[in-house]
């Protein structure tokens, strides 16, 4: 039995969180809840997702398209980030993690699968050569004489972003939109590596002339399209405003299953990203420089999530030797890592996140694997909780969603983002209206987290804020966004306010069908 049906078997009620059927509840909220915030729950996390970005320029390219100090990344470490458009508003939320330099992965990598090539591909068309996709849907034997420790100059840096699953394909379009000669290629949830290893997979595709990959090699090849691009397109140059404002925009594919095409050439613009992403009816393709490199049409991993003050004692217990439970405990538990390793025989990589005010892990998993992980955890300790918990801990750690508390509309400095920015770090898009908006607090409005009297209706509207009804201006823009019921404070919500009223115990009103509900502005948990 897989994970997924075990699951749907034991939930009380489903929910469709990301495009994935995710379990709500198992048995109350309130007992799921309780294991969250003083134990360690177990969650599902399928509807979670990876973009992993490597080559020699993958450091500097994500460091000048992200609000992340990415130079300044060890080996291991994380950090969050977004990405923004020119005008600083937030076209993504992002989870970035750095493996470290490929020569620290030596013989995990993986010999492709026959390569697929897309429609309309020219078999040595010097027109279709530098911009590599491969569709390796089949499995493809490791090849453990593999090793690059000597191949320096194809070395390059490793990094994997989560994204929730919804959000996978813009942010592919987003961080591949300025890609002209940059040595970047990335790819959708590539299969998860064994730590220590020489035949495990490395998550990644070895590129055409990789060390261990040769021509005359049919399991290695790949398909080479290219497509010319206009340098006019770069951060700096006269498109980038354009193309912010069209961010999400990009048509859709002329046929199903077939990337947008110019003549016969896939596009590597951002839209062409996304029609690889969606096209040939894949999850993921392979773009040499603004493209992905994926396994097929279902992802070959799945995600399982350990949280609660206890989440990284309950680790220790199952056996995750690669960080010790004392170590996440003191160093790790509230903070951005990765590592590789394994729980019950079971190879896993673990990421952590720090953005709800109780620790949670990510434990990234081959899917064939995940039921048995599962079984693991909860004989360890852990504790099914299912998705409405989450939401809970979620909106009480004023951690904002993409697509419901924050969008392409959004200034990172509304949603309170500052924790994700990091100012000292240099130039990265949309960094000027950033720093203008900090240096002369030139924002309107401030996302809130609101304690109300009674249930909230999603997309009710706050009507009155420190003894004054809002203009019709301010309310189009206070609809409520994320609510829940938390069984410890009540009702709360997330809501934009007008910035002079948006402080802690600031009195509102928001209207409800049986008439207004009193509020009042709770402290930002970020604040307290």
């Amino acid at each position: 039995m897989s994970l997924e049906e075990r699951l749907a078997r034991r939930a009380l009620r489903m929910t469709k969180v990301s495009g994935a059927d995710t379990p709500a509840v198992y048995t109350s909220l309130e007992s799921e809840w309780r294991a969250m915030t003083s134990g360690a729950a177990l969650l599902d996390l399928s509807w979670r997702r990876s973009l992993c970005v490597r080559g020699t320029d993958a450091r500097e390219y994500l460091h000048g398209q992200t609000t992340a100090d990415v130079k300044a990344l060890a080996s291991g470490g994380g950090v969050p980030a977004l990405a923004l458009t020119a005008q600083g508003r937030v076209t993504a939320l992002l989870d970035l993690y750095f493996h470290g330099p490929f020569a620290m992965r030596a013989g995990l990598w993986r010999r492709l699968a026959p390569a697929v090539p897309l429609p309309g591909f020219r078999a040595g068309d010097p027109d279709q050569d530098g911009l590599g996709v491969t569709m390796a849907g089949a499995e493809a034997a490791a090849d453990p004489s593999a090793s690059y420790e000597d191949e320096a100059d194809d070395h390059g840096d490793l990094f994997e972003i989560r994204v929730n699953a919804a959000d996978l394909e813009r942010v592919a379009e987003r961080l591949g939109r300025f890609v002209v000669a940059d040595d970047v290629d990335f790819a959708i949830d590539a299969p998860v590596c064994e730590a220590g290893s020489d035949s495990a997979a490395a998550g990644m595709p070895a590129r055409a002339g990789a060390p261990g990959q040769t021509a005359s090699d049919p399991a290695s090849e790949t398909t080479e399209v290219s497509e010319s691009r206009e340098r006019g397109t770069g951060p700096d140059g006269p498109g980038a405003v354009a193309a912010d404002s069209e961010a999400g925009s990009a048509p859709a594919p002329a046929t199903a299953g077939t990337p947008e095409r110019e003549g016969d050439v896939a596009k590597a613009t951002s839209a062409g990203v996304g029609a690889a992403v969606r096209g040939a009816g894949v999850q993921g393709a392979g773009v040499r420089g603004a493209g992905v490199q994926g396994p097929g049409p279902a992802p070959e991993r799945t995600t399982i999530g350990v949280a609660g003050p206890k989440a990284a004692e309950v680790l220790g217990r199952a056996g995750f030797s690669e960080v010790a439970a004392e170590s996440c405990v003191a160093d790790l538990a509230r903070s951005w890592f990765v590592r590789d390793g394994s729980i019950g025989g079971i190879d896993v990589t673990v990421f952590g996140r720090g953005d709800l005010w109780v620790p949670i892990f990510e434990l990234v998993v081959e899917r064939e694997s995940a039921e048995a992980l599962w079984s693991v955890l909860e004989d360890a300790g852990c504790v099914a909780a299912g998705h409405d918990a989450y939401e809970v801990v979620r909106v009480e750690s004023a951690a904002p969603r993409w697509g419901q508390d924050v969008d392409d509309a959004t200034i990172a400095i509304e949603a309170g983002l500052e924790w994700a920015i990091h100012f000292d770090k240099g130039c990265y898009v949309g960094q000027e209206v950033i720093e203008r908006a900090v240096s002369r607090g030139r924002v309107n409005y401030r996302l809130s987290l609101l304690e109300a009297r009674a249930e909230v209706e999603p997309g009710s509207v706050v009507v009155a804020a420190g003894g004054q009804a809002l203009s019709d201006a301010a309310r189009q823009r206070s609809a409520v966004r994320s609510v829940v019921c938390s069984p410890g404070r009540g009702p709360i919500c997330l809501a934009y306010l007008p910035v002079d009223v948006a402080h802690p115990g600031t009195p509102c009103r928001i209207a409800g069908p049986a008439g207004d509900i009193d509020a009042t502005v709770a402290p930002w948990p970020r604040q307290q």
